[in-house]
């Protein structure tokens, strides 16, 4: 495959998807729906953190730069500004993980067939300034992973597990 912009940016997403996928390894004995509490804060849950990544991954990197939409009925459920106090229902770790390598398997190809004049168009991932390039998206796509991936780090930390 010619290494075009969008297999670079492509490329560095699924880099930083295989450190996330790398640590939610280590929480795979714990309890997945826990919410822990510190310093008055309380932060999300796992799996609640897994399946927002999806709901992102899908909302950014698909529909975001003119993908076809996927029929996942829990997406929104987890997406930016819903309340995990509010949830129910979502699916088992196992079919969010399912979920999730899915879509990103979706996702890079999708990104990765864009050309350097696609990256330079408006965007249609919701929530978006619509005159926010699908290039743009993009490294915010990169960008919003890693950060997800420490709070995985620290849940595990949180709950006496080494990562590395």
């Amino acid at each position: 495959m010619e290494r075009t912009e969008a297999v670079i940016l492509a490329e560095t997403f699924d880099y930083v998807r295989k450190m996330t996928k790398h640590i939610a390894k280590y929480l795979k004995d714990i309890d997945k729906t826990k919410r822990i509490e510190a310093n008055g804060f309380t932060f999300n849950s796992p799996l609640w953190i897994m399946a927002h990544l999806t709901w992102a991954e899908h909302s950014i990197l698909i529909v975001g730069v003119g993908g076809k939409p996927m029929d996942i009925p829990w997406l929104e459920k987890v997406s930016i500004g819903t309340n995990p106090d509010d949830l129910i229902d979502l699916p088992s770790h196992e079919e969010i993980i399912q979920t999730m390598d899915i879509v990103h398997q979706t996702a890079m190809d999708t990104v990765k067939a864009l050309t350097d004049e696609e990256l330079d168009q408006p965007n249609t991932a919701p929530g978006f300034n619509p005159a926010t390039t699908k290039r743009v998206v993009i490294q915010h796509a990169i960008r919003h992973e890693p950060m997800h991936a420490g709070h995985l780090s620290w849940l595990a930390k949180l709950n006496g597990i080494k990562t590395f």
